[in-house]
């Protein structure tokens, strides 16, 4: 087949101009996506004696931040699924090990490792200055890095229905010991407890014998509702063995009474509507370890009713003896 010979050369702002529509045309075919920033902080101590003369310490404590897109949907009440896009921030794990808790332990993952090295000594710096006890016990600080050895796109994945409740969470990181194929004895598992700690939205934040208008317009008498009654135990259990294998073999969790959170209409930033859901059970949950208080604040568009920010703040407590803290974040990045 002969071409003809006589056409003239496309200039390059020609060939720029169609390069855009290329690029341009696919973006009109994907169907848009909201993101969102989910961020936990998670953290364990517990000290004491055996038989009067052998004192224990142990603490732990892991950290870590990503950033999920979810294809948008048409309604607030439509589920919506969360897919990884990137990994955006140092995920930290840090505990002590040793029967008396003398040797310290951090364990970070940055696509830069040297940063990451530094998040965990200025979280060490932290730790010293706001712990009183712990630090104070501890004689060597050992550093070591992890590396991801894939694409972590689409890596961690979960289900959020539209009053809130999450479920369907999927694993697939390929997270490895930066000297690998040399194994590391020490469990590194912050992203496997990201999901776990997400399940702890396990309830609805909405009305439930009425109907939930994305207006907000509620017709509870004061703006105050019940929601169901709640149990953790399965919740901690799972990762409890994630953090620490001698912990998760130690004693399963199980919370004494289930409890209901008390939810009310509170104020929110400008175009926002607030909830706050609280309750204070003081219920066994392992041991001695009682649940104090577990709170959850949403903001949601007051257009829309899409959540635009979802948080929750739980304190475990022994008294002097220790302690277990989990807040967590989900906030939408998009306008």
């Amino acid at each position: 087949m002969d071409f003809p010979q006589n056409r003239k050369p496309i200039s390059m702002r020609r060939r720029a101009k169609w390069l855009w529509i290329i690029l341009l045309i696919p973006g009109t075919l994907i169907p848009a996506a909201a993101r969102y920033r989910f961020s936990y902080h998670f953290s364990g101590s517990a000290h004491g004696r055996v038989l009067i003369f052998f004192p224990y310490r142990a603490y732990y404590q892991a950290s870590a931040s990503a950033v999920f897109f979810s294809p948008t949907v048409h309604s607030a009440d439509t589920n919506r699924e969360f897919f990884l896009q990137e990994v955006d921030g140092t995920g930290l794990m840090m505990r002590t090990t040793g029967f008396s808790g003398g040797t310290l332990v951090l364990l970070t993952l940055h696509p830069d490792l040297e940063r990451g090295i530094q998040h965990g000594r200025a979280e060490w710096r932290r730790f010293q200055n706001s712990n009183g006890y712990f630090p104070r016990h501890i004689e060597k600080v050992k550093d070591f890095q992890f590396r991801l050895h894939s694409n972590p796109l689409n890596g961690l994945r979960f289900l959020r229905t539209g009053d809130g409740v999450v479920s369907g969470t999927k694993y697939s990181m390929d997270v490895r010991y930066r000297h690998s194929p040399e194994v590391l004895r020490i469990n590194f598992n912050v992203y496997r407890i990201m999901l776990e700690v997400a399940r702890l939205y396990n309830h609805s934040f909405r009305p439930q014998s009425e109907a939930f208008f994305p207006a907000l317009n509620f017709p509870c008498p004061g703006g105050v509702w019940i929601s169901s009654f709640l149990d953790f135990s399965d919740n901690f259990n799972a990762i409890a063995p994630l953090a620490s294998r001698f912990v998760g073999s130690l004693k399963k969790f199980k919370q004494e009474n289930s409890f209901p959170l008390t939810y009310r209409l509170v104020s929110a930033p400008p175009g926002r509507r607030g909830i706050l859901g609280t309750a204070r059970p003081e219920t066994r949950i392992w041991g001695n370890f009682k649940i104090c208080f577990f709170n959850r604040r949403i903001e949601l568009d007051s257009k829309s009713g899409e959540t635009v920010r979802d948080e929750i703040d739980v304190f475990i407590s022994k008294k002097r003896h220790g302690s277990l803290k989990v807040k967590a974040t989900l906030l939408r990045l998009d306008p």
